[in-house]
């Protein structure tokens, strides 16, 4: 291994080995991302059943509207920050991938 740069190797099975290193810590990330914006999605979801059965039970509409609002109000915020987070791990990904070339 001779060094070509400020951490660059000239060895290709190690640039390798670090390329999917990389690639798989970016789905690994990606995975529990997912699964953590599908779980809060699904309390969203949830929160939405049972502002429509309150409804049904004679809740006032005052109490419905501001908890309709809450349902939106998670679900935009998870959508925003699922978003971000996906940028965010894209431009690392990228960002190392040339940095390491």
């Amino acid at each position: 291994m001779t060094e070509i740069g400020p951490g660059r190797l000239n060895d290709d099975d190690d640039t390798q080995r670090h390329v999917l290193r990389l690639i798989w810590k970016f789905v690994v990330h990606l995975a529990v991302g997912t699964f953590l914006f599908v779980l809060i999605a699904l309390v969203a979801l949830g929160l939405a059943h049972f502002v429509e059965w309150l409804g049904r039970h004679g809740m006032p509409t005052a109490l419905l509207q501001v908890m309709t609002f809450m349902e939106y109000a998670l679900l935009g915020v998870d959508v925003i920050a699922f978003s971000i987070f996906l940028y965010t791990m894209l431009a690392e990904l990228v960002r190392a991938l040339i940095w390491r070339r």
